[in-house]
């Protein structure tokens, strides 16, 4: 429960190494979207604004 720890961040990255990747590209700009959004909030996650 929310009410028993403070809220923790969670982010997704793209190292150095992967910079010129175009999966790694398009794995971040999934998580930015819509539906990876539902899926997240489907596992009881909030999204930060």
């Amino acid at each position: 429960p929310a009410a028993m720890h403070d809220p923790i961040k969670q982010d997704a990255v793209i190292l150095n190494k992967g910079k010129d990747s175009a999966a790694a590209k398009a794995l971040v700009e999934y998580l930015k979207g819509p539906k990876a959004a539902a899926v997240i909030k489907s596992y009881g996650y909030e999204l930060a604004n």
